[in-house]
C-alpha cells in the first residue's frame, strides 16, 4: 500500500516553490497555458523524498504512514527530474533532496520579496507582469502562490501579503523604500537582521528606560535602520530607510548593496 499525498499537499508543495522544479540544475516552470483558453498544463510532480511504499526509492522503514504522506516528505519536481532522482539513488540521496527543497523555497521567497520595488515616484511590481501602480483603487494579485493586495495613496504604498500558510503581513512603505508602519506575518521577535558588512558606516546604541536597547545603524547609499531589541535580544521594533528585503521564509530582514547600472554618459 502506498502512502500517497492528498491533493492539498500536492498543491501547497507546488505553490511554495512557485510551480518551479526544485532541482537547481533544472529550475523549469511546470505550469503554463494550454491551447484551450480555459485550461492550463501542469508537468510538475509532487515526489516523495523517501518512498511511499517499501519497494520504492529511499524507503525509510522508521516512518509511519502519516509521516510518509506529510508535506515534509515531499518535493516539487518536473516529470523528468522526478524520474531522474529515482533512477540514481547513489547521487540523489535523501539529504540532497531535502537541501533542494529548502533552497527552492528560499529562492521562491526571495523572488517574491524582490517583486515590490520603487520606480521613480510610482511603484512597480517587477518580474510579475504587473502594471505600474497608479492611485486609482485597490488591486489584488497572485504572486508565487501568495495573495498580494495593494493600494497607493499620497505616494505611500499599502501592501497586504498572505503567505501560503495563511499568515498575513501588512506594510506601509514610502517612495524611498522606508517602512513607515508594519504588521509582519510572524511575531517580530522571531526575525533576525542581516546586513552586508560592506554597507556599514556606524552603529549607535541607546539603553531605554524599560531595559530595551535601541540600535541605529547608518549605512552607505542612504540606507538606515532603527532596531529595538528587548532584554533577551529579541527584535521588538524595526524602521528601515531606503529599502530592505523581507525574507519571511527564513524570517530575516536583509540589507544589501544596491545594484548599479552602467553610466549613461559617454
Amino acid at each position: 500500500m502506498r502512502d500517497n499525498f492528498v491533493p492539498r499537499t500536492k498543491e501547497v508543495l507546488a505553490r511554495r516553490v512557485a510551480y518551479v522544479c526544485s532541482n537547481p540544475a533544472c529550475n523549469m516552470t511546470t505550469v503554463g497555458p494550454q491551447q484551450t483558453p480555459s485550461e492550463a498544463i501542469n508537468i510538475g510532480v509532487a515526489a516523495h523524498i523517501t518512498a511511499a511504499s517499501p519497494d520504492g526509492p529511499r524507503y525509510d522503514a522508521t516512518l509511519n504512514g502519516v509521516n510518509r504522506s506529510d508535506i515534509q516528505n515531499g518535493i516539487w519536481l518536473c516529470q523528468s527530474c522526478a524520474k531522474l532522482i529515482d533512477s540514481d539513488l547513489t547521487t540523489y540521496t535523501e539529504d540532497l533532496l531535502r537541501q533542494w527543497k529548502k533552497s527552492a523555497e528560499e529562492r521562491a521567497g526571495n523572488r517574491l520579496n524582490k517583486q515590490i520595488q520603487i520606480a521613480g515616484s510610482q511603484w512597480e511590481m517587477k518580474g510579475a507582469g504587473l502594471e505600474t501602480i497608479q492611485e486609482s483603487g485597490y488591486y489584488e494579485k497572485q504572486l508565487a502562490g501568495c495573495k498580494i493586495k495593494y493600494f497607493l495613496q499620497d505616494n505611500k504604498l499599502h501592501v497586504e501579503q498572505e503567505l501560503n500558510n495563511g499568515s498575513v503581513g501588512y506594510y506601509v512603505i514610502d517612495s524611498h523604500g522606508n517602512i513607515l508602519d508594519h504588521k509582519f506575518p510572524y511575531p517580530l521577535s522571531e526575525y533576525s537582521v542581516e546586513i552586508d558588512p560592506s554597507l556599514l558606516l556606524r552603529r549607535e546604541t541607546q539603553i531605554l528606560s524599560d531595559g530595551a536597547t535601541k540600535e541605529t545603524i547608518s549605512m552607505k547609499w542612504g540606507k538606515k535602520v532603527v532596531l529595538v531589541w528587548d532584554s533577551d535580544h529579541h527584535l521588538r521594533d524595526l524602521h528601515a530607510e531606503n529599502g530592505c528585503r523581507m525574507d519571511h521564509i527564513r524570517k530575516v530582514f536583509v540589507f544589501e548593496s544596491p545594484e548599479f547600472n552602467p553610466s549613461a554618459s559617454s
